[in-house]
């Protein structure tokens, strides 16, 4: 993206100039979109505009989207039941700790099984 604002800045149009980024990531790729987990569905999105023009960048987004966009914990646990909008992490929570545990050793079979090399 660096080399884009570069050239917007050579040629003096980039305080003229909002720009959106994103990207679709790719189905090949490990933890590409086609990944079933969460990382799999992640797609960065970046704006860059101009002081002059922030003022239409105001929109708001539920606390919930939000939460979604932040950065995840390395480690989650969550009740998609009651929470399908993953904004409440229950890997400290001391009543879920024997589940997790279950659960840790599921996955670490499975890595193991499948000789998954991504993590």
């Amino acid at each position: 993206m660096g080399v884009f604002l570069d050239d917007l800045r050579k040629r003096k149009i980039l305080e003229n100039t909002i720009v959106f980024f994103f990207y679709d990531h790719g189905g090949f790729l490990p933890r590409g979109k086609a990944f079933p987990y969460d990382t799999g569905h992640h797609v960065p999105f970046i704006v860059y505009a101009p002081d002059k023009y922030k003022n239409l960048l105001h929109a708001k987004a539920s606390p919930e989207l939000n939460n979604y966009y932040l950065p995840q914990p390395v480690e989650a646990l969550y009740d998609l039941e009651k929470n399908p909008w993953e904004s409440n992490n229950l890997v400290e929570n001391p009543k879920y700790k024997e589940r997790l545990e279950e659960l840790r050793d599921v996955n670490r079979n499975y890595i193991r099984d499948v000789k998954d090399l991504s993590f």
